[in-house]
């Protein structure tokens, strides 16, 4: 689902304001190559949206407007927001959606063992995979959003040692 957040609170849930893009039937989730295919067309008009859209002139604008589209927030549950996100799975080795630990080093917790992750860090890391592993490009899923130039991948949220202290 889609929703203008340029709306005011009051009427942005309203169903005339909010554009659904798919439903995925169950019962069970999909595949990260069926998540990307469902999303290929969403994707494909947000890249043309980001470019700009110039719209005629009217009464009240005379010289038309002009307008950009990004998506600037998704909400969804973990599994969902990893393969939104391009992150792998929990069961991967760098199974953190917070910092760079992997699982040899679960049982070192605290910052000085970890980096947090960073958006260019994060597309610095794929690229690196396809380039050391091109014969297995097939194999991973890397989503849609990779080329959208608005879409910065990061986390909000705890640190995972946070959540041990409280």
């Amino acid at each position: 689902m889609l929703i203008c957040l340029n709306l005011p609170p009051s009427e942005r849930l309203k169903p005339e304001n909010v554009y659904v893009e798919g439903i995925i039937p169950g019962p069970k989730e999909p595949t990260a190559l069926q998540l990307n295919y469902l999303l290929m067309p969403l994707i494909k008009e947000l890249k043309e949206l980001w470019k700009g859209y110039h719209f005629s002139p009217t009464s009240t604008g005379p010289s038309g407007s002009f307008i950009r589209v990004a998506v600037l927030t998704a909400i969804a549950d973990v599994v969902a927001m990893r393969k939104l996100t391009e992150f792998i799975s929990h069961s991967g080795n760098h199974f953190c959606n917070f910092c760079t630990i992997q699982k040899a080093q679960i049982e070192e917790i605290g910052p000085q063992f970890h980096y947090m992750h960073s958006y260019q860090n994060h597309k610095s890391t794929i690229a690196k995979w396809l380039q050391a592993y091109p014969q297995q490009r097939k194999a991973i899923f890397l989503s849609m959003e990779c080329d959208i130039q608005f879409w910065k991948t990061f986390c909000i949220g705890m640190q995972p040692e946070w959540l041990i202290l409280t």
